[in-house]
């Protein structure tokens, strides 16, 4: 079975990298993440590159549209975490 996983909104950062995906997927060997909307995909064979440095979204547009599909279905049935919003509200 697929593992969906979201980011919590508070966290923006990790270790320097500031760009973080707010969506993802493991399933099989594949992992997916994109930003809430879809875009931004990143997709890694974690059987083949377990330290995810080839992206593969580019060779593989179907696996790319459904797991996009399948990650913004699984984000949009949980309870709202106003991602970015949620920061911005917090600096206030």
């Amino acid at each position: 079975a697929p593992i969906y996983f979201r980011r919590p909104p508070d966290r923006d950062a990790f270790y320097g990298d500031n760009d973080l995906p707010d969506l993802a997927v493991r399933d099989g060997q594949w992992k997916f993440l994109c930003e809430y909307d879809g875009t931004e995909p990143e997709l890694y064979n974690m059987k083949t590159d377990r330290g995810e440095k080839q992206n593969l979204a580019a060779k593989h547009p179907a696996l790319v549209a459904k797991f996009t599909k399948a990650c913004i279905a699984w984000h949009k049935s949980l309870p709202p975490d106003n991602g970015p919003n949620l920061v911005r509200s917090q600096k206030r």
